[in-house]
């Protein structure tokens, strides 16, 4: 795992092993499990970490037994237990989640409360919207779709544009859809200049804030690279 091995909470063990299990003949493709990937402990067998996935695509990150993240509602009526305000959405796929080791707080996009995925129920997380405009800042200059807007632009702005938003980057676009933009002056993006939109909002109706590519990928390179900065301090 990136950033050292988890410690079982029983026995402090650092040994895990997974297991895994598939149902290749659903009855119902959407309630049934497709598989489960479990992570447990190689000494004492208590559990870690697990990835299910439903056949309709859904699925949920469990860490110790508490959902962390999740794109499938609650239950009606109860069912499996999450605990209240336990219900996460990040921005990281379940993969990268269990690659971590944990899903750390920037990797968090905000709380999710009741039974359903909407915007009543949802609350950001700050760190994440503070995560997000430092790695914008710091990786957006080098943005290949960013740098030939910007000299297409000549002078003005430019803007990062969630792509979640329903009329495309080229149509006509919310404040909520703007990220963020860089000054442009002789057709570069002024260091220093990122202005981060306070009306952008990480979760809409239209779903979670989505990046350009190169952008996504610098966010999750960024928490790869913390990981193990974070796992070195710990084995210093």
């Amino acid at each position: 795992m990136i950033g050292g091995p988890v410690k079982c909470r029983q026995c402090g063990g650092e040994v895990w092993r997974v297991l895994r299990t598939g149902n290749d003949e659903p009855e119902d493709p959407t309630k049934d499990l497709m598989s489960t990937v479990a992570t447990v402990c190689g000494q004492c067998d208590s559990p870690a970490m697990s990835i299910r996935r439903w056949y309709d695509g859904s699925y949920e990150v469990r860490a110790f037994g508490e959902v962390v993240v999740t794109n499938r509602p609650a239950p009606a009526g109860g069912g499996e237990a999450t605990r209240e305000g336990a219900r996460v959405l990040s921005f990281l796929a379940p993969d990268q989640v269990a690659r971590l080791g944990r899903l750390p707080p920037e990797g968090m996009v905000g709380r999710l409360s009741g039974d359903t995925l909407d915007e009543a129920g949802f609350q950001a997380n700050p760190a994440f919207v503070e995560f997000l405009h430092e790695v914008i800042r710091t990786a957006g200059p080098d943005d290949p779709g960013l740098r030939a807007a910007a000299a297409a632009q000549g002078e003005g702005w430019v803007y990062v544009i969630d792509l979640r938003t329903p009329g495309g980057p080229q149509g006509r676009v919310p404040p909520e859809d703007i990220v963020g933009g860089f000054k442009v002056e002789a057709g570069r993006m002024v260091e220093g200049s990122y202005w981060p939109n306070a009306k952008h909002r990480v979760f809409t109706r239209h779903g979670m804030v989505q990046l350009p590519p190169p952008l996504h990928e610098a966010l999750v390179q960024e928490l790869v690279r913390r990981a193990a900065t974070a796992g070195g301090r710990e084995d210093a």
